[in-house]
């Protein structure tokens, strides 16, 4: 599953390159990944993927390391080597053994019968899969996210071509390194959408 923000012709189309020019594909490639998981990094997930089977240690509330959290697949909680799977409590269903999920932020919280509860106790004896992200496919991304991602890739892009010239100096030989922070017309087209407190 791609959490690429950007297609091919995007990029291309970001970087004035002829549609049916090929030859700076592969480079093209490792761009774009870099730059939509830099951007993951500053926004949280953008483009949906599924985490599988993620441990945490059993307790108080479990936070997911990816968010904002689409779908919650399953809840196991493991008392010893016995695992009971979780069911989502809802305003019309609170089971017995549940969990209630705050998707922006990737909070589970345990629940018993409707009551706030804690996670079976232990070492990452809880087994969570889930989907993060906030849009399913690199096509239904939104603009914004889109025209982001194009203005950064333009500046890397930029700089790269640039390296090896009088202007940004001399390297020797293969890809000039690059900086993926976030230039400072990224930073402002995005605005609140920017979780991370320091993105440079």
């Amino acid at each position: 599953m791609s959490t690429d923000l950007l297609t091919l012709g995007e990029a291309r189309s970001a970087l004035a390159i002829d549609q049916t020019f090929a030859g700076s594909d592969d480079l093209l490639r490792t761009y774009i990944s870099a730059i939509s998981k830099r951007l993951d990094e500053a926004c949280g997930a953008i483009v949906q993927r599924t985490i599988t089977d993620e441990l945490y240690d059993g307790g108080s509330t479990i936070w997911l390391k990816t968010k904002p959290v689409a779908s919650v697949t399953t809840v196991t909680e493991y008392d010893g080597i016995v695992p009971t799977v979780l069911t989502r409590q809802t305003n019309t269903v609170e089971p017995s053994d549940g969990y209630v999920l705050e998707p922006t932020k990737g909070k589970l919280i345990r629940t018993s019968s409707g009551t706030k509860t804690i996670f079976e106790p232990g070492l990452q004896n809880i087994k969570v899969t889930y989907v993060a992200g906030r849009y399913t496919t690199t096509a239904t991304v939104d603009p914004l996210f889109k025209i982001a991602a194009q203005s950064f890739l333009a500046h890397v892009w930029k700089m790269n071509q640039g390296m090896g010239t009088s202007t940004y100096g001399d390297y020797d030989g293969g890809f000039a390194v690059i900086t993926y922070a976030l230039p400072n017309r990224v930073k402002d087209l995005l605005g609140s959408e920017i979780q991370t407190p320091s993105i440079a």
